[in-house]
């Protein structure tokens, strides 16, 4: 007996591959181990495992396709083995005795469908897609081991760039830079480690169902083997390049250190002359405050002297009976009140408006030079008319 296998990504049409076959099939919903049977027939099944599905089919030729392809020949145990196969080249397995060549599998045992329609088909898929990834994932390994030359060197010209630079402009641009390098390089990484997962994944399986079927294939055994050193290899890729990223990613804390110590240091040296700058004009305004201190004594005086020059110019003979204490009084009121009269204007003139200030001064001003005429008058004993 013979069976054949064609494997293919889900989704493909049936038809495409079997032909006129396909009505031979019908929909079955079976699950055997590993693989998910989805269709049966007299003499095969159709399968699914993962995003793999294949076809194996017994004492049938399949047409050729562009997709993979495994015969396997089956002998019973009861036919005479033809001379021409070489009985000694066959190997022990769990199920009779098993010799490997390319494309096609020669077993000396009988029929086992959890072997044929399950095992074999999981280890199949397993060994080749994990052959497949190794390589993919060996190509992007030298890729990764000639990016870790430019970063390595490239970082090592920034870290002495920065050692001699204290320009926050120049440093945020370093940052900038590593950060860039950092995120590509973890990208690269990330998705180069998934791929190691998946080959380890798919050798985990592999050589699970080599233990139970093929524990003394010596072959087998050599060829997961094989796969094992070329993963390890890619293992150790991935772990020099992790150690690069972090030593990146260390770079970078160290320049962001060392660009938030110059900040606060520049910062500090902004506070400090700001409280220069606050404490001269502190002294400034206590300078400014003495001046208009003196200034408002010296326009007191000048207006109490020239007030008092004026009320004798005119009223001189009418103060003569006035007493002093009260004159002093009066001309002090007087006085302040032009004083405090000037501030007002003052303010109005810098607010751009009469205030309610300007109209309360006013009005004590004229009083107070009402004050000014009527106290003379009323000591002198003049009646008012």
């Amino acid at each position: 007996m013979k069976i054949e296998y064609i494997y293919f990504p889900s989704g493909r049409d049936y038809s495409e591959i079997l032909g006129d076959r396909v009505k031979d099939f019908k929909i079955t919903m079976e699950r055997l181990e590993d693989v998910e049977i989805l269709a049966r027939s007299e003499y095969g099944i159709i399968g699914k495992m993962g995003g793999i599905e294949f076809i194996a089919a017994a004492d049938v030729d399949l047409p050729e396709t562009d997709v993979l392809k495994k015969t396997v020949i089956i002998f019973d145990e009861r036919v005479e083995i033809p001379e021409a196969e070489g009985y000694k080249v066959y190997e022990d397995f769990t199920l009779g005795k098993i010799k490997f060549s390319k494309n096609t599998i020669y077993v000396i045992c009988q029929f086992d469908e959890d072997f044929f329609y399950s095992a074999f088909p999981v280890f199949d898929i397993h060994l080749a897609r994990a052959f497949l990834l190794i390589s993919n994932n060996e190509t992007v390994a030298k890729e990764l081991n000639n990016k870790e030359k430019v970063v390595t060197r490239r970082v090592t010209e920034l870290s002495a760039h920065v050692k001699s630079s204290d320009s926050i402009p120049d440093l945020e641009a370093v940052v900038s830079e590593l950060s860039s390098i950092q995120a590509d390089l973890f990208t690269k990484l990330v998705r180069f480690r998934d791929h190691n997962e998946e080959i380890l994944e798919s050798l985990n399986k592999a050589e699970y169902v080599a233990r139970l079927y093929f524990p003394k294939i010596k072959s087998v055994n050599l060829e997961l083997q094989s796969l094992q050193d070329r993963l390890s290899y890619l293992r150790y890729v991935e772990s020099s390049i992790s150690q690069t990223v972090e030593g990146v990613r260390d770079v970078l804390n160290l320049v962001k250190i060392r660009l938030d110590v110059i900040r606060n240091r520049e910062f500090a040296e902004i506070q400090k002359s700001l409280s220069q700058a606050s404490a001269q004009n502190v002294e400034i305004q206590k300078r400014t405050s003495a001046l208009q201190a003196a200034a408002i004594v010296i326009e007191f005086v000048a207006v109490f002297y020239y007030t008092l020059k004026s009320w004798e110019y005119f009223m001189g003979n009418l103060l003569a009976a006035t007493p002093v204490l009260l004159k002093f009084i009066t001309l002090t009121v007087f006085t302040s009140s032009v004083v405090y009269y000037t501030k007002a204007i003052a303010g109005a003139f810098e607010k751009g408006k009469l205030t309610r200030k300007v109209f309360t001064t006013t009005i004590l001003v004229l009083l107070a030079l009402l004050t000014l005429y009527l106290i003379p008058t009323a000591f002198s004993g003049i009646q008012w008319p």
